[in-house]
């Protein structure tokens, strides 16, 4: 096979990759709704379960985390330095980022670039 026909078939992947993903977000948004129309009649109809198709489907409360911004981190960090009586935080609260993200890993890629 010749670089053109690599590029155009990479090409063609790319827009199916793209496709895939709008549809998806589209999907996801959907999803999202129905649950929460499904969650708001529960709640009005006063339900903790019900069945359907065979499942069983019940309102569970769960708790999760969120991400923190980088600068909650850093407020973060800084306090409880500051609560075990570090006062120069600065240099600490990096070094604690620094070792938190990943190691930089060298790669060679493509790049495409409209004329």
């Amino acid at each position: 096979m010749s670089v053109s026909s690599y590029l155009s078939e990479l090409d063609s992947i790319n827009k199916e990759i793209n496709r895939i993903k709008q549809l998806s977000q589209s999907l996801k948004l959907k999803k999202e709704e129905l649950e929460v129309k499904i969650q708001q009649w529960f709640i009005k109809n006063n339900q903790t379960s019900i069945t359907y198709n065979g499942k069983v489907i019940s309102l569970k409360n769960t708790t999760a985390k969120r991400r923190k911004k980088k600068s909650e981190k850093i407020e973060n960090f800084d306090n409880v330095l500051k609560k075990y009586g570090h006062h120069n935080t600065n240099k600490i609260i990096q070094d604690l980022l620094e070792a938190n993200s990943g190691n930089d890993i060298e790669t060679t890629k493509i790049s495409f670039k409209k004329k």
